[in-house]
């Protein structure tokens, strides 16, 4: 598997709609910036801060490895 910006938007995306979250639940709990989650989530960054990586673990009970995924068969 690679590990790039379509897989970690993968994680993320298949993350927060497992747990129903919205970008705003994520930012008021973890301080990050919406626009920061919402990139993630779309695929639109190119790097993901560690500070950034971290919060959101912590916040959706995961490990790092958990948000880099491959998209599955139906997404594509």
């Amino acid at each position: 598997m690679e590990y790039n910006s379509e897989t970690f938007s993968c994680g993320v995306r298949y993350r927060m709609a497992e747990m129903k979250l919205k970008d705003r639940q994520v930012h008021e709990a973890t301080g990050i910036s919406r626009n920061t989650i919402a990139s993630h989530r779309n695929g639109n960054s190119k790097m993901v801060k560690l500070d950034t990586l971290n919060k959101l673990c912590q916040f959706l009970r995961c490990t790092p490895n958990e948000l880099f995924r491959e998209p599955p068969k139906e997404w594509q």
